[in-house]
């Protein structure tokens, strides 16, 4: 099975890594294409923009960090009919009755818990907790350690810091960001940072 990884920085090669555990053979696509033509054994074919001349024979992933710029390459690849693959470490703990959608890394050590929903190009990123009956909605990221407590959700593009807690049934708003170590028991508005423990919203932030 080949696989295009688009995005070889530091969160393309974990992501690499995991593709190759589930039998996929990886060569990336990178802005950086031609300075850089390989990293480390991965091979690097193109340009991200190149992504068309390899539609018909190849699977992709989009392992770009940035949740807007996941959510525009992978809106890219869709309306080209590109295959999108989900990436699952073959050490994650996934209920057979999680809904997983296309585009979604679950990383190693993670737990997903029955009838939680990933939406599409969703990272759950190492050691991250999603508890029984959460949303997590499309790119969104879960960073390491970050555990999201039954029946909370996320909007759209939404990011949880590292080892952040998000209490059962709280919402957390589109475009919004938790701040790592902190603990949320009240929903949090849309387009908003915050931080603390409990968390206090500190400022705006922008859609993109």
């Amino acid at each position: 099975m080949k696989l295009l990884i688009v995005g070889a920085g530091g969160h393309g090669k974990v992501c690499a890594e995991v593709a190759e555990k589930q039998g996929y053979t990886v060569r990336f696509l990178d802005e950086r294409f031609p300075a850089i033509k390989a990293v480390e054994h991965w091979e690097v074919v193109g340009r991200t923009s190149d992504f068309s001349n390899f539609v018909e024979s190849n699977q992709f992933f989009v392992a770009i960090g940035c949740n807007s710029t996941r959510n525009k390459i992978t809106s890219e690849l869709l309306t080209s009919n590109a295959q999108l693959v989900s990436l699952i470490h073959p050490k994650a703990q996934v209920s057979q009755y999680a809904q997983v959608g296309k585009g979604v890394l679950i990383g190693a050590s993670a737990v997903v818990n029955g009838f939680s929903q990933l939406h599409l190009g969703c990272i759950v990123n190492t050691a991250a907790v999603i508890e029984h009956d959460v949303i997590v909605r499309a790119f969104t990221h879960i960073s390491p350690g970050a555990i999201m407590l039954g029946a909370s959700e996320t909007g759209v593009q939404a990011w949880i810091g590292a080892n952040a807690v998000v209490f059962p049934t709280i919402k957390v708003g589109a475009y919004t960001i938790l701040g790592a170590s902190s603990f949320t028991n009240k929903d949090l508005e849309n387009k908003s940072i915050y931080a603390g423990c409990p968390a206090k919203r500190i400022k705006e932030t922008q859609e993109d």
